[in-house]
């Protein structure tokens, strides 16, 4: 893993970065694209999957728009969560190192920025998909569709009240 890191290092050399959350999910509702596999290539962030760790799902290294995603999730579309997860990281932080949401990090403002645009994210991907008004989203709904923990609930209402905000 560390030759790949070494070598999208190379390749890539500026990020996008925003200066907060409702910024970058601003510019999001732009592009009218609500896939976040279509959003990851469109703000060209490369995807790669590998073994972890136990408890890690995936890291990013923001500063050359890499995202890192456990293997078991290649092909699944439990991949959803932890890879809109990583796409915020990418957006909001400029970190060289990378970041990995773990147990010590689990409450800070960086992985809750994170949790609330993945989820925002999310949402309006299942809006869109289901064809379902965003505003009529149940946070429940969102975390069971996406397999996302229980422990999110409140990110993900506030999520959803950024994305009826927005929208409106």
């Amino acid at each position: 893993m560390v030759t790949t890191i070494l070598m999208v290092l190379v390749k890539k050399s500026d990020c996008v970065i925003y200066s907060c959350l409702d910024e970058a999910l601003k510019d999001i509702e732009s592009t009218n694209i609500f896939s976040v596999e279509e959003l990851i290539k469109h703000y060209d962030i490369s995807v790669n999957y590998g073994a972890m760790t136990d408890n890690i799902d995936g890291f990013s290294v923001p500063s050359v728009r890499a995202i890192f995603i456990d293997q078991w999730y290649a092909d699944r579309p439990e991949a959803s969560y932890p890879l809109a997860h990583e796409l915020t990281h990418c957006l909001l932080d400029d970190e060289a190192c990378p970041l990995i949401n773990d147990s010590f990090t689990f409450d800070s403002k960086v992985e809750n920025n994170a949790d609330i645009g993945a989820l925002y994210l999310l949402a309006r991907q299942y809006s869109n998909l289901n064809d379902v008004d965003y505003k009529d989203i149940a946070p429940y709904t969102l975390l069971d569709r996406y397999s996302v923990s229980s422990k999110h609930y409140l990110q993900s209402e506030i999520a959803l009240r950024k994305l009826c905000k927005i929208m409106a």
